[in-house]
């Protein structure tokens, strides 16, 4: 009976070491298959990472904003500067000066009185016209604006303080004039946005640009 059993008891511990050996070489081949796994994730990383990729919105665009236009020369939206001389067709306008007087307009005469506004403000604006045209131009409403194109006409009683004023001049063709002019705007109305309508003078549908005041 003893020597029976030894037999058995050999071929057990066989198989065990079988069985550990191929756990031993099944675990070595999962870490292989991990590790090999691991270098191909890294090396596909790094090949995106070199590579450009362009990434398109849903209208086939890059998906940054698209910049707006630049509103054109002389608009409401861009403005010519102060500084600018401003020609339309053959009539050329120059900003000589442009003052915010606040809410009186000085009399420049001992029989006049001052103009006081109530809550308002005066702006008092000096501008040269050359007439290269080859027919007298008509000078009348005058007018201010805002970056709403709200429009300002010259104040109405000026005449009421000062002497020198522009409410309608006729110039003739191949000349250059200096004008004054006054008007009235809300109190609380930014200066800075001011602009002076200009144009080519024609008496139908003119030509309309707008120059800063450069307040």
């Amino acid at each position: 009976m003893e020597n029976q059993s030894k037999p058995e008891s050999g071929n057990s511990r066989k198989v065990l070491i079988i069985a550990g050996i191929g756990c031993i070489l099944l675990a070595v081949c999962c870490a292989a298959v991990v590790l090999g796994a691991a270098a191909i994730s890294t090396q596909i990383a790094r090949d995106l990472s070199d590579t450009d990729v362009e990434v398109t919105g849903p209208d086939g665009t890059d998906g940054s904003p698209t910049p707006s236009p630049t509103p054109e020369a002389g608009s409401v939206k861009n403005p010519y500067k102060s500084t600018q001389q401003v020609k339309i067709d053959n009539v050329t306008w120059k900003i000589e000066s442009a003052a915010d007087l606040g809410g009186r307009i000085k009399a420049d005469a001992q029989y006049l009185d001052d103009c006081v506004s109530e809550g308002s403000k005066f702006i008092k604006v000096v501008f040269s016209v050359t007439n290269g045209t080859d027919s007298s131009v008509n000078l009348f409403n005058i007018e201010l604006a805002d970056l709403e194109d709200r429009r300002f006409s010259e104040y109405n009683r000026i005449y009421s303080c000062v002497q020198e004023y522009t409410i309608f001049d006729e110039l003739n063709p191949q000349l250059s004039k200096t004008y004054t002019a006054y008007f009235e705007v809300p109190g609380d109305k930014p200066v800075q946005n001011l602009m002076l309508v200009v144009s080519d003078l024609s008496f139908f549908s003119p030509e309309e640009r707008y120059i800063n005041l450069g307040l």
